[in-house]
């Protein structure tokens, strides 16, 4: 009885924060999978759920959020505690079947 209470807290913590994504425009959706390169990985899901790791000289970032807005080529994503610019320099660009794109100053690859 007591692990489903903490089991129904945690779904009731969670829920409120599905519902604040929002999904990834038509516009955007090139962006949208699982991307990664040296030291970075970023998962953006059709349903606005986004998911960043970078490790730069031993020191990590990690943060989960949801998509907000864009502006220009940049995604506002709001994480629990601060809203957070992730920079793609480059749109998407596939060649033989390899999509690519910069993010961050990193080369990013989606297969």
């Amino acid at each position: 009885m007591f692990l489903r209470k903490i089991v129904c807290g945690m779904v009731w913590a969670v829920l409120p924060l599905v519902a604040l994504a929002d999904p990834i425009p038509a516009a955007n959706r090139a962006y949208v999978g699982h991307w990664s390169g040296p030291g970075m990985t970023l998962v953006i899901h059709q349903d606005g759920g986004i998911q960043y790791s970078r490790v730069v000289d031993g020191k990590s970032t990690n943060f989960l959020g949801d998509f907000v807005s864009v502006s220009g080529q940049n995604f506002e994503v709001q994480t629990d505690t601060k809203r957070v610019t992730i920079r793609f320099e480059k749109n998407p660009v596939q060649n033989d079947g390899v999509w690519a794109t910069v993010v961050d100053g990193v080369r990013v690859e989606r297969r």
